[in-house]
């Protein structure tokens, strides 16, 4: 007799919500420094290889300053789109 525990779940699913750490992210979400920070440093411990987001200019602070000083001259931006990979 065989009993069915529901689905198995992948070690890597288990490690990291998005299941393949090979995707990238989009954060646009909290627009305030300590919010943003919260989604980069997430993004980073699980080896996201491409970070990236919006609102990178001056009217909001909280991003800019969070994107600038965690990925500095590493990152690229278009208009106010920032990007950033390993």
């Amino acid at each position: 007799m065989s009993m069915n525990r529901g689905p198995q779940v992948p070690q890597k699913t288990a490690r990291n919500p998005l299941g393949n750490p090979d995707r990238p992210i989009f954060i646009d979400a909290g627009h305030t420094y300590e919010e943003v920070m919260v989604d980069i440093q997430w993004s980073l411990k699980m080896k996201i290889p491409i970070i990236s987001g919006h609102d990178y200019s001056d009217s909001w602070p909280g991003v800019k300053q969070a994107v600038d000083e965690v990925f500095g001259a590493d990152m690229k931006v278009v208009g106010s789109l920032w990007a950033y990979c390993l």
